[in-house]
């Protein structure tokens, strides 16, 4: 083969000695024959452009290849050894021509598996904590404390949405005007510290719930039954409680012909009011007034056992007063063609006769006149009873009166009377009985 025209200058036999040149490679030599054709000579490089390595050397025939030529070393020194192979990693990102860089496909669908395990994690934490508020919010014990709560702000709305009223013989008592009237009373606001102590369940829709609380002042526990709503259902699953209020019995002690009776100022339609069924609680019971009777009314503890309340048959100073005007006036009534000691009267037997009377402790007393008088009034010290009769009232007292004969001899006496009062017609009238000649004195 024959050889390039141009005159290129041989190399250094060994191209890394210390001061050989660096030049553009040498085409390797000539093989000899029968050995393949040597490669062909690499381009001339540019002039400042980096040198080409050094040219390999030249293989003796069926002779390994030489070792690749290593970076020229520094005077001295020994040649550094070569870097290792970079590991065959794909590209952490393939850049399409003209495009975004884009994730491989395998990273994207492990990081859509983590990202779908992290929601999954996050929406099974979510539901448990929804489902753990929910079933507190929509549970026996709530509806309790609820009740409670709504009580000591005076939210009749809220005790109703937690509760269900036993309904005692007054509907009207048990209505939302029934418990706003309720709310009235400042003790049925004081409930404090309110906490559950048991919860059982009695059966599927009805749980037992016992609480303590702090009651106007005073310590109470009690076990509710709480029952489950099955009408009302919240989220599909989570149904409502109610919290059963008992209704309590007020036993009330009343005068004969009592004013009509009002609980917390609503009139009672019950027929029997010496029993008052009522919301547990704190009530104002009361006594209206009538003909006989101021009002009255009585603070009753409904919240413990056996309530209980008496009303006085104390009759009204206006009532008594208008009782001793009746029986005075029924003194006056009097027929005088029949009783001789009708009261002011001047009994006069005629010329010639006398009025013959037995006096206690005088003996045989004459006149041809005589005159009865009250020396005290008859009705200051009378005692009443009311009667089991509708409106008739039994009056009775003592009578002081001086008998006194021919104007000028006086006799003092004393006696006793009785009367039965009745109110009619918006007035008191008395059917008066007496006998004020008994005692000397």
């Amino acid at each position: 083969m024959d050889s390039d025209d141009t005159d290129i200058p041989e190399g250094p036999s060994d191209p890394g000695a210390p001061g050989a040149d660096v030049a553009s490679p040498a085409p390797a030599a000539e093989a000899e024959g029968g050995s393949p054709s040597p490669p062909a000579p690499a381009a001339e490089t540019e002039a400042g452009s980096a040198p080409p390595p050094a040219p390999a050397a030249e293989a003796e025939p069926g002779s390994a290849p030489p070792p690749a030529p290593v970076a020229e070393a520094e005077a001295g020194s020994a040649p550094p050894p070569a870097p290792p192979p970079a590991p065959d990693y794909p590209p952490p990102f393939a850049t399409p021509p003209g495009g975004a860089p884009q994730a491989p496909k395998g990273h994207g669908r492990r990081n859509l598996a983590i990202a779908l395990a992290i929601a999954l994690v996050i929406l099974i934490g979510g539901g448990i904590a929804a489902n753990a508020f929910l079933s507190s919010m929509y549970s026996p014990e709530r509806a309790v404390t609820d009740y409670f709560a709504a009580q000591s702000r005076g939210d009749v709305t809220g005790m109703m949405t937690n509760a269900t009223f036993q309904v005692g013989s007054d509907p009207d008592l048990f209505n939302k005007d029934g418990l706003t009237a309720m709310m009235t009373v400042a003790q049925n606001k004081d409930v404090h510290n309110v906490k559950i102590v048991t919860s059982t369940a009695t059966d599927s829709s009805t749980q037992a719930v016992a609480v303590t609380m702090t009651w106007a002042g005073k310590p109470h526990s009690e076990t509710y039954a709480v029952k489950k709503d099955s009408s009302q259902t919240h989220d599909l699953i989570y149904h409502s409680w109610h919290v059963v209020i008992p209704f309590v019995t007020i036993q009330v002690t009343l005068p004969r012909q009592p004013g009509t009776i009002q609980v917390d100022g609503i009139t009672s339609t019950s027929s029997d009011a010496s029993t008052l069924q009522v919301v547990e609680g704190y009530h104002n019971v009361t006594m209206s007034s009538n003909f006989l009777y101021d009002a009255t009314t009585q603070l009753v503890d409904g919240v413990d056992a056996s309530p209980a309340t008496t009303f006085a048959p104390t009759i009204s100073s206006s009532a008594t007063a208008a009782i001793g005007t009746a029986v005075k006036t029924g003194f006056g009534v009097c027929d005088t063609s029949k009783y001789p000691d009708c009261m002011n009267y001047l009994y006069d037997a005629g010329p010639g006769y006398v009025w013959p009377w037995s006096l206690p402790g005088y003996g045989t007393v004459e006149g041809r006149t005589y005159r009865i008088t009250f020396t005290a009034d008859p009705t200051t010290s009378m005692k009443l009873i009311v009667s089991n009769t509708a409106g008739e009232v039994d009056a009775a007292g003592t009578c002081h009166v001086t008998m006194t004969f021919d104007g000028s001899r006086n006799y003092p006496l004393s006696g006793i009377w009785a009367a039965v009062v009745t109110w009619k017609n918006g007035a008191f009238t008395a059917a008066v009985n007496f006998d004020c000649l008994v005692t000397q004195g």
